[in-house]
C-alpha cells in the first residue's frame, strides 16, 4: 500500500489554521453550552494540589464542553489520498491539523496513519470474521479513547475496507485493535514470518504471542496452534513431574528450553499445557469451599500426628497439599489450620531465639557430598544414615536400617547413590569405622577418572561441627520427624516396656514400625528436597535461594559448573556384584518375620500395620506386647529367635574372607591412604574441599576437568 496523502482541503485548513501554542479553534455557538467569554480580567488559582492553573471568570471555569470539543473535531476533516493496487481513492476523513495529546481522537487517528501502511500484511495472512460497526459497540469499554475517537476510526477503517477489500475478508484484529495499540501491529509481523516492523528508536520488537492468540479466542477466532505441543506424550510427562517436583512456573520454562530438548516452548504454551492437565499454583477463589477446608485439615491433622509435618512452616504445609495431595488451597487459609492444629509447634518457632550462623560456601552441586549417621533412634533398632550435596542441599540419599555402623551397610548404601546421581569430586565425612569402604571405593572411583589423584582431593575426614551441612538438617529432622518416635519409644522405656538390652523388643519394635518409618521419612525428605529455600537476610551474597533444594542440584544457575561425573561402569558394577549378596533393606530373619506375622494374623486385635503411627487412636502397644512376649518363649524354647547379624570386619578382613570363600575377588588395585585406614589420627584440611578458597590457579579446580 503506498503512502498516504493529504488533500487540498487538509492543505488549506492546515494553512488558515492559526498559529502559536495556546491559540484554539473557535467552536460553533450552536455548537456551545457555555457562554461567551467575559471580558473582565481573568483570575487565577489553584484548582488543587499538584493541579494544573485553571483560568476563571466570574467564579466559572472557562473551557470548553464536551459538545464543543466534538463539534471542532468534526469541522477539521478533509480528504487525505491513498493509493492502492487497482487505482486511487480519496475519503473523507478526521485529521488533526494539530496533533496533542489532550485533544479527542488524535491517538486513534495517528495509530490509523501509521498501520494503514502495514494492512496489506493482515489481509494476506488473517481471515475476517467482524465488521467494523462493532468498534462502538462491543469494543468501547475497551478503547481508551472519547466516543470522538471510536467515530474517528469507525469512519477511516470503513472508508479503506470499502476500497481494499470490497466484497471481500479483512483481519479481525485489524478492525478490532491493531489500529489503536501499537504492540498489536507487531503481532502480524510475527504471523507473517518475514516482516519485521521497527519501534520509535528503530530497534526491532519481537511480538507477543499469548496476546495474539488470547484476543483472538475472545473473539471466536482462535487458530489451534497449541494442539500439536499437547500431543507430545514426553514433554506433557516432563511437566507433570516438574510440577510434582515443585518447580514453578518461570523455572519450568527455564529449565524445558536448555535442558530438556525443547528450546521453541514458550511462556503461554507452558501455561496451555498446565491448563490442560489441570495444574495450578494458586486458587484465585476468595474463599475455599467448606469441603475443601475440612479435607485440607483432615490431611494435615493426619500427617501432624505421624510425625510428618511436626513444627512445619505453612509455606512447606501448602508445597505438600499442592505436590503430594494435588489440593490447592491459599496461605493464609493453611496457616489458620497449622496455627489451630499444632499451636505448641508455631510458638516453639517463633519464641526461637536468632542463632549465629557460620558461612559453609561450596561453588557447585556435587562438589562434596556430606555424608553422616543419625543415632537418636539406634537405641531401638531404627539406625539412619543420609548423603546430602553441600551446594544444593539436596538429600540425595538415605538408609533406615538396623545397622548404620558398618562398613558393608554404609558402602553399599553408597552405591545406591552412585548409581543413581554418579560421583562427587569430595566427600566429606566423620572419622569413623563405617566409612573405609565407603572411602575406598570413593578414591577408586575418582582415580578411575584421574590415577595418581591425591587422598586429599577425593576424601575429606574431621569431627562432626566440620561437617555442619548435614549435621543442621538432623536438628530440623528431629524438630520435625524424629522427636515424636523419640517420645513415644522413651515413654515405653521409663513405663519398663522396652529394654535396650532385650534383643526381643528391638525385632518386636522394628517389625512394627520400620516400614512405616522409611515410608514417612522418605515423605519427609521429598518435602524437604522440594521446599523452595527463603531468602535470608546477609547471606544472599553467598547463599542461593528462591529454589528448591532439587532444582538447585538438577538445573544449576547460569555460570555454576556441576563438579559431578558418571562413575566408571566397570568399576561400580564390579563393586556391586562382589557386594551382591548383602541385602540392605532386611533388618529380619526369615525365621523371625514369619514368627511376627503370624501372631498378628492370629492375635485378633484389628488395625492395619501400614497405618501404625504414634499417635493412631488404636495404638500398637498390645500388638508389641505379644510379638515380644512370643519371640522370647521361642527363643527359650530353642526355635532359632535372632537377631540378623551385624557383618562386621575393616575393608582388608572383608576381602580376604570372600577369598577364602572361593571367591575371585581380586584384591583393589589402589592405594588406601593412611587416614583411611585408621593408621593415623589426622584430619584432612577442609578448607581443600570446602569452598572458601579462590578457584583460580588452585589444582583441586582443575583435577576434575582432565
Amino acid at each position: 500500500m503506498g503512502p498516504i496523502a493529504r488533500g487540498p482541503k487538509a492543505a488549506k485548513q492546515a494553512s488558515n489554521a492559526p498559529k502559536g501554542k495556546n491559540k484554539k479553534t473557535p467552536a460553533p455557538a450552536s455548537a456551545s453550552a457555555s457562554p461567551a467569554p467575559s471580558p473582565k480580567k481573568k483570575a487565577r488559582r489553584k484548582t488543587g494540589p499538584g493541579l494544573k492553573t485553571a483560568n476563571f471568570s466570574d467564579n466559572r471555569v472557562k473551557k470548553k464542553t464536551f459538545a464543543e470539543k466534538i463539534a471542532t473535531w468534526n469541522q477539521k476533516k478533509a480528504e487525505y489520498h491513498v493509493k492502492y493496487p487497482e487505482g486511487h481513492f480519496s475519503v473523507r476523513a478526521p485529521v488533526n491539523t494539530k496533533p496533542h495529546r489532550f485533544k479527542p481522537g488524535t491517538v486513534a487517528l495517528r495509530q490509523i496513519r501509521r498501520y494503514q501502511k502495514t494492512t496489506d500484511l493482515l489481509c494476506a495472512k488473517l481471515p475476517f470474521q467482524r465488521l467494523v460497526r462493532e468498534i462502538a459497540q462491543e469494543m468501547k469499554s475497551e478503547l481508551r479513547f472519547q466516543a470522538s475517537a471510536i467515530q474517528g476510526l469507525q469512519e477511516a477503517t470503513e472508508a479503506f475496507i470499502t476500497a481494499y477489500m470490497e466484497g471481500a475478508n479483512m483481519a479481525a484484529i485489524h478492525a478490532k485493535r491493531v489500529t489503536i495499540q501499537s504492540k498489536d501491529i507487531k503481532l502480524t509481523s510475527w504471523y507473517s514470518n518475514h516482516h519485521m516492523l521497527t519501534g520509535r528508536g528503530g530497534s526491532s520488537n519481537t511480538a507477543i504471542k499469548a496476546t495474539f492468540h488470547r484476543k483472538l479466542e475472545q473473539w471466536g477466532d482462535a487458530p489451534k496452534k497449541y494442539a500439536e505441543y499437547l500431543k507430545d506424550e514426553l514433554l506433557l510427562n516432563k511437566v507433570k513431574c516438574m510440577y510434582s517436583d515443585n518447580i514453578k512456573q518461570k523455572n519450568m520454562l527455564v529449565y524445558l528450553n536448555e535442558y530438556e530438548g525443547y528450546p521453541g516452548l514458550s511462556d503461554w504454551q507452558l501455561r496451555n499445557i498446565r491448563k490442560f492437565l489441570g495444574l495450578t499454583y494458586r486458587n484465585k477463589a476468595p474463599e475455599p469451599s467448606p469441603e475443601l477446608r475440612e479435607l485440607a485439615t483432615r490431611i494435615i491433622l493426619r500427617d501432624l500426628q505421624s510425625s510428618l509435618l511436626v513444627q512445619t512452616g505453612y509455606r512447606k504445609v501448602t508445597s505438600h497439599l499442592r505436590v503430594n495431595h494435588q489440593i490447592t488451597i491459599p496461605r493464609r487459609i493453611v496457616r489458620e489450620i497449622v496455627l489451630e492444629l499444632d499451636s505448641t509447634g508455631v510458638q516453639s518457632r517463633t519464641l526461637d531465639a536468632p542463632r549465629l550462623r557460620r558461612r559453609f560456601m561450596v561453588k557447585g552441586p556435587n562438589r562434596i557430598w556430606s555424608l553422616d549417621g543419625h543415632d537418636k533412634l539406634s537405641k531401638y533398632g531404627f539406625q539412619i544414615y543420609g548423603i546430602m550435596d553441600g551446594y544444593s542441599r539436596r538429600i540425595l540419599g538415605f538408609f533406615v536400617g538396623y545397622s548404620n555402623r558398618t562398613q558393608i551397610a554404609v558402602g553399599k548404601f553408597f552405591l545406591h547413590v552412585v548409581r543413581e546421581f554418579g560421583i562427587p569430586k569430595a566427600t566429606r565425612a566423620d572419622k569413623g569405622t563405617e566409612t573405609k569402604l565407603l572411602g575406598a571405593m570413593q578414591l577408586g572411583f575418582r582415580r578411575a577418572v584421574k590415577p595418581g589423584l591425591a587422598s586429599s582431593k577425593a576424601l575429606a575426614f574431621g569431627t562432626s561441627t566440620k561437617n555442619q551441612r548435614i549435621e543442621r538438617f538432623w536438628r530440623t529432622l528431629i524438630d520435625q520427624f524424629t522427636n515424636q518416635w523419640m517420645e513415644y519409644f522413651g515413654d515405653l522405656d521409663k513405663r519398663g516396656r522396652f529394654s535396650e538390652h532385650s534383643k526381643y523388643d528391638i525385632m518386636a519394635l522394628q517389625f512394627l514400625f520400620m516400614d512405616q518409618l522409611r515410608r514417612l521419612l522418605q515423605q519427609s525428605i521429598t518435602i524437604c528436597n522440594k521446599t523452595t529455600i527463603r531468602r535470608q537476610r546477609f547471606r544472599d551474597d553467598y547463599l542461593p535461594t528462591g529454589r528448591s533444594p532439587f532444582e538447585l542440584h538438577r538445573y544449576p544457575l547460569n555460570g555454576i559448573k556441576n563438579y559431578g561425573s558418571p562413575a566408571d561402569p566397570q568399576l561400580l558394577h564390579w563393586f556391586e556384584d562382589k557386594f551382591s549378596w548383602y541385602d540392605d533393606q532386611s533388618y529380619l530373619t526369615p525365621r523371625v518375620r514369619e514368627v511376627c506375622e503370624d501372631v498378628v494374623r492370629t492375635c485378633g486385635i484389628p488395625f492395619n500395620l501400614g497405618d501404625l503411627t504414634t499417635g493412631a487412636d488404636q495404638h500398637p502397644e498390645p500388638i508389641y506386647e505379644l510379638l515380644r512376649e512370643k519371640l522370647y518363649t521361642l527363643a527359650v524354647a530353642g526355635e532359632g529367635i535372632y537377631p540378623r547379624p551385624r557383618y562386621l570386619g575393616g575393608l582388608r578382613r572383608l576381602v580376604e574372607e570372600y577369598q577364602a570363600a572361593g571367591s575371585n575377588l581380586p584384591r583393589i588395585h589402589y592405594q588406601i591412604p593412611a587416614n583411611l585406614a585408621g593408621e593415623q589420627e589426622r584430619d584432612i584440611n577442609i578448607t581443600q574441599v570446602e569452598e572458601v578458597g579462590s578457584e583460580s590457579g588452585s589444582e583441586e579446580d582443575t583435577d576434575m576437568e582432565d
